[in-house]
């Protein structure tokens, strides 16, 4: 039995276009472009027979997965298993802040070591498999839906495709981004990644192909 997945990345907030680490923290609503972008994904999943949709608890997630579940008549499922990757001491500041404060740890990070307050690549890969797994259990030979962020999309596909830790960055998860993994008797296969082409109707509008 096999359940298609559908893996997309919240729309663009304030926090994204000024280059700031939003990490997990409250209060950071997706832009009027970000609302926009959400319901772009939405029109282009509207017509797939979309049996579930989930989504990390925080508020970014949830809004993007509100617009995606309405045309279906779906609930959203909050998981915390697709939460944003944790960043004790980096969330809220500016991405040249982390760079200049931290230099030797985001060294670290970016070669996928261990660094001590920050979620490991296997860490986010093991947790967001698992809600894959969960939710997969609960939909067989169905399509769903999860709203999740950047690092974790891209530690889910690493995962899926083998590659190192170190490679994480390799693989392009921009705003309202839409990946599909095919989940299958304990494996997946990728079919595509950070396909944005629903998002040429905006005409422009503000997003990030980068960031948190």
């Amino acid at each position: 039995m096999t359940t298609t997945v559908y893996l997309v990345r919240h729309g663009v907030t304030a926090w994204n276009v000024a280059g700031r680490l939003a990490g997990r923290l409250p209060g950071i609503p997706l832009t009027p472009d970000g609302r926009r972008e959400a319901a772009a994904v939405a029109a282009r999943l509207a017509a797939l027979p979309i049996r579930a949709v989930a989504a990390s608890p925080i508020e970014r997630a949830q809004e993007t997965a509100a617009v995606i579940a309405r045309p279906h008549g779906l609930p959203v499922t909050t998981d915390v298993a697709f939460i944003e990757r944790g960043y004790t001491a980096w969330q809220g500041l500016r991405s040249q802040e982390i760079r200049e404060r931290f230099p030797d740890a985001v060294e670290m990070v970016a070669h996928g070591e261990h660094v001590p307050g920050v979620e490991s690549v296997d860490e986010m890969a093991a947790r967001v498999w698992a809600g894959i797994e969960r939710l997969a259990a609960r939909h067989p030979d169905e399509a769903v839906v999860v709203v999740s962020h950047a690092d974790p999309i891209r530690a889910l596909l690493v995962h899926i495709i083998g590659m190192t830790a170190a490679r994480l960055r390799a693989i392009g998860v921009g705003t309202a981004s839409l990946s599909r993994i095919r989940f299958r008797d304990g494996g997946a296969v990728v079919d595509y990644a950070n396909s944005r082409t629903h998002l040429a109707v905006l005409d422009g509008a503000g997003g990030s192909d980068g960031g948190e």
